[in-house]
């Protein structure tokens, strides 16, 4: 190995000229100015996300929100232009298809014409998230490719906190002209409210007079006598000469005892013998027709 060094070898040829010595130190020289500007290429990218071509496309028609027109897909595209987060190119659909096919941009952001109706869709019967559509090409460059994913996050971000405050606006306007109607709604209930309890009174009111009606219902004088109490019973008399039983009255009756008519006397069956013979009756029972005292 030492013999490279020794007097007579080749390695003694650098010294000899200056050419020899010049290339002697950009063969050193190549490998470090290659390896140094390789680094200084991808020596922390994403410092300079602001300077990377885009083609930003609105298609966003807008809608209308309560009787006023809403352009949030302008709002929004104006806003990422302000923002200054990237080299954004307003274009049309077109230009940016062809600019990312070519290598002039490195992806392209399109706001959908239904961005705005789905900004106010929570508002309506059907609330969904707006969409946005990212257009990459990584046949052009990798390192663009990631980086401007890197970008799409940082603009996602950013239109999300915008949408969310316009969304959240319009809500709180609803939720505005709601209030004058949730106050007749609460008035309305404390009018229920009272009509329930004049109800609970009068009903309260009206089984009071049911049982004040009951008890005096109760102490009418058919009542008052078969609640008196009464002596011993006793076996009801039978007049021999009467089929009427005869009613026992109480001793507290207020009003004049009935006075129950008595049946007539019947008087016993007697034949006349002297009629039976005048008539020459032949038969041993007596007739009633020529009994004059039976009844």
């Amino acid at each position: 190995m030492l013999a490279a060094f020794s007097p007579g070898s080749d390695f003694k040829r650098y010294y000899r000229g200056r050419m020899p010595r010049l290339a002697l130190i950009v063969i050193i020289l190549m490998p470090l100015m290659y390896g140094a500007l390789y680094l200084w290429a991808f020596w922390n990218p994403f410092n300079a996300v602001d300077k990377i071509p885009v083609a930003l496309v609105n298609a966003d028609v807008g809608t209308t929100v309560q009787g006023n027109k809403l352009d949030a897909g302008a709002q929004v595209a104006q806003g990422l232009i302000d923002s200054k987060q990237l080299d954004l190119h307003e274009v049309s659909e077109k230009e940016a298809a062809e600019g990312v096919r070519d290598g002039k941009y490195y992806f392209s952001i399109t706001l959908p014409k239904d961005f705005s109706e789905s900004v106010a869709s929570p508002t309506g019967d059907n609330p969904h998230s707006a969409r946005l559509i990212f257009t990459y090409n990584d046949a052009n460059n990798y390192l663009s490719t990631v980086m401007g994913q890197d970008a799409a996050q940082q603009v996602v971000n950013k239109v999300s906190a915008q949408v969310g405050a316009q969304t959240f606006d319009i809500v709180l306007s609803d939720v505005s002209k709601l209030i004058p109607k949730l106050k007749e709604a609460q008035a309305g209930v404390n009018q229920l409210n009272a009509g329930m309890k004049t109800a609970n009174s009068g009903a309260h009111e009206l089984s009071t007079n049911l049982v004040t009606a009951k008890n005096g219902a109760g102490n009418s004088p058919a009542d008052s006598i078969s609640s008196t109490p009464r002596s011993p019973a006793r076996p009801i008399p039978f007049s021999r000469r009467s089929t009427t039983p005869v009613v026992p009255v109480s001793r507290r009756q207020s009003w004049p005892r009935p006075r129950i008519a008595s049946a007539p006397t019947r008087r016993p069956c007697r034949p006349n013998w002297s009629t039976l013979r005048r008539h020459s009756l032949r038969r041993a029972e007596p007739s009633t027709a020529l009994l004059p005292n039976c009844r």
